[in-house]
């Protein structure tokens, strides 16, 4: 089954919950026992018009997700809902934060409106080389690959993609698999294909540091996303240190402000990650599992929850647990879907 099939299924049963009044029940139902959580949004990038590819939300649909949330949750900061975890307390109440990855030029044209005319919070994380005008080697290798093929490419770089992605002239994405190769291996791929195909010059936009300080004084969260956004996990422990600390260092020289959240790119960390942030005085740092966090939770694993395209039935649903990755596992070992972790 592919991705958009599994959407619209999860579309069709969102709108069967909304209608059966199952999804207010069940928020009305875990708010009378006192059991309040903190909710992690994690969006990418914003659009003014109605096309919303993978990644995407147009600026109206934002505006009515933010509405939605509005009605039903208390709307903080990341560092305002660490705080609140980290009371040693029980929550009074649902808290729901908003994040942006990556520093798409969408945040500030788009979201950045829809945040202040709304008057919620916000935190977007930043890749540093992609603001200081490198492209995302994602959307770079995407948009090389959508190229290729309607391209004759050399015998061994073809095969090279199909092993990487099987089926890839369809649609298969061979990023998805490059994302896990060790940074040389990964990038002479791309070398070779950018050489064979050319380089896109239609690749995705980042915000400018002007644009990103103006957010920030307008009291938007300003967290590090490593400079690279590589795969943690790829790299040596002394690499990791050093993509994070680079990041936080180059956000504070542009913006003045030292940022105290951080976010694995792609969601994925291991303990060397975990060290890093740690080490280099994090407040906390976000996965891509997702699921809400409670007291007593690890800062430095914080779920979240991925939106895309989503109705607000669908995303109502979503904040229920439906979604959630502990109860995909245990529906992945009754063998009714495949497990998988939601990517940033």
């Amino acid at each position: 089954m592919n991705r958009k099939s599994r959407k619209q299924i999860a579309q069709a049963l969102a709108a069967g919950m909304a209608w059966t009044g199952i999804t207010s029940t069940l928020r009305a139902r875990r708010r009378r026992r006192g059991d309040f959580r903190v909710f992690i949004l994690d969006y990418h990038e914003v659009e003014r018009g109605p096309i919303e590819p993978e990644g995407v939300v147009s600026q109206t649909r934002f505006r009515s997700h933010v509405r939605f949330l509005k009605k039903h949750f208390d709307i903080v900061s990341l560092a305002e809902a660490v705080d609140r975890l980290g009371a040693n307390a029980p929550l009074d109440r649902d808290s729901l934060v908003l994040t942006l990855d990556d520093g798409y030029i969408g945040n500030y044209e788009h979201a950045f409106g829809v945040l202040r005319d709304e008057a919620v919070p916000a935190t977007v994380f930043v890749a540093t080389a992609f603001v200081d005008g490198q492209p995302l080697w994602t959307d770079l290798t995407r948009r090389a690959v959508a190229r290729a093929r309607s391209m004759e490419l050399p015998e061994s770089l073809s095969a090279e993609l199909e092993e990487l992605a099987p089926g890839w002239k369809l649609g298969a994405d061979p990023v998805e698999t490059l994302k896990h190769r060790a940074p040389d291996v990964r990038n002479e791929t791309v070398a070779r294909l950018l050489e064979s195909t050319g380089r896109p010059d239609d690749v995705a936009r980042a915000m400018s540091w002007q644009q990103i300080t103006e957010m920030a004084a307008a009291g938007i969260e300003i967290g590090a996303h490593t400079v690279n956004h590589p795969i943690l996990p790829t790299l040596s422990a002394e690499q990791q240190l050093e993509e994070i600390d680079a990041s936080r260092s180059r956000i504070t020289e542009m913006t003045g402000i030292v940022p105290t959240v951080f976010a694995y790119p792609n969601g994925d960390y291991d303990e060397n990650s975990i060290n890093a942030c740690r080490q280099l005085g994090f407040a906390a740092a976000c996965t891509t599992r997702r699921g809400f966090n409670t007291p007593g939770c690890d800062r430095f694993r914080l779920n979240r929850i991925g939106i895309g395209a989503d109705s607000n039935h669908l995303l109502a649903a979503r904040l229920t647990g439906i979604f959630d990755q502990q109860q995909r596992e245990r529906m992945s070992e009754m063998g009714l879907v495949r497990s998988q972790t939601a990517h940033a």
